[in-house]
């Protein structure tokens, strides 16, 4: 037997991207440039920080997208990649994609609800500054209207 050490090979989704690239010789920024994405976002995904990333899906698109324009093997990166990161997804309890569109409607099939939801505070004094003006243009009509009668 030899004396030689046998360190396991450990590669990242990162090192494999990497790889593709230096093998491509192009650079980061070109590659930034291409992809239309910042440099750090890219370093990021190399450097496997994925937390400095948007999320899971986030990461996972950028690795395709690096693949695609290296014109490289994508399921090698993919394999490596977490699956979906739910935790950075809203709470069940928060409103998101899947709640009902809650905007004001004068359709027939309305509720008093979402009158009272289209008339607030500040579209209320409006319509009263309306109609205030309305009242007092039709007063100043009427007095230029009525002759006075001579006696």
């Amino acid at each position: 037997m030899t004396d030689t050490e046998v360190t396991p090979l450990t590669t990242t989704a990162g090192d494999i991207l990497r790889d593709y690239r230096l093998d491509q010789k192009v650079s980061l920024i070109d590659l930034a440039t291409v992809l239309r994405v910042s440099v750090t976002k890219l370093e990021a995904l190399e450097n496997n920080a994925w937390d400095q990333l948007h999320d899971a899906m986030f990461v996972r698109s950028l690795s395709l997208a690096v693949c695609r324009q290296l014109q490289t093997d994508a399921a090698p990166v993919l394999s490596l990649l977490p699956a979906h990161d739910h935790s950075k997804l809203g709470e069940k309890n928060e409103k998101g994609l899947n709640s009902p569109l809650s905007r004001p409607s004068l359709l027939p099939q309305s509720t008093f609800d979402n009158l009272t939801v289209f008339f607030t505070p500040m579209r209320w004094a409006a319509l009263g500054l309306f109609i205030l003006a309305l009242v007092r243009r039709w007063g100043q009509c009427d007095t230029r209207r009525s002759p006075s009668r001579p006696q």
